[in-house]
């Protein structure tokens, strides 16, 4: 699934050399992140893809869809398009659960916020997910907010019209 998804949004922007829904198969570097090697790519993906489904039941939802997008972009197992893949995996995640998709407003402030958070993780392997967690979650509670006011807003015209 997780390569279907990186192929539907990839494949129609991939410049000729690079392959959509397929996983690297050369070394990158992410800002001041180094990923794993490509040769480890896949075991870090079947590891990854174990852990995400054994901890459903032992993680609070919206901390299980951050640190799926955390440990996706650490891994950052294709050439492109990772950050979007990661984006969707999490919203698949909350969703799947209940809650309300999610978008990183597109200000300046909250982009390098979504940049900076993920890099605290990935210092160390043992590093805390907790600051991108807090990120996460604080926009799932704006999230929830915006969508009730915008419910009291149909209700208050549904009231309106009826009089």
């Amino acid at each position: 699934m997780i390569r279907d998804i990186n192929y539907l949004i990839y494949h129609s922007t991939k410049k000729l050399e690079e392959v959509a829904g397929v996983y690297r198969a050369m070394q990158v570097t992410v800002g001041r992140h180094k990923p794993p090697q490509p040769f480890l790519i896949k075991p870090h993906m079947e590891k990854f893809v174990e852990w995400a489904n054994n901890k459903e039941e032992q993680l609070h939802l919206v901390k299980l869809a951050s640190e799926i997008h955390q440990r996706f972009v650490t891994i950052h197992p294709f050439i492109n398009g990772n950050g979007r893949t990661a984006r969707l995996l999490l919203n698949f995640q909350l969703t799947k659960t209940g809650f309300l998709p999610i978008y990183v407003k597109p200000n300046e402030k909250m982009r390098n916020a979504y940049n900076e958070a993920p890099y605290e993780t990935q210092k160390t392997p043992d590093a805390s997910h907790e600051p991108f967690n807090q990120f996460i979650a604080k926009i799932v509670e704006e999230t929830l907010h915006e969508r009730i006011e915008v419910l009291k807003l149909n209700e208050q015209n549904l009231r309106d019209y009826d009089r």
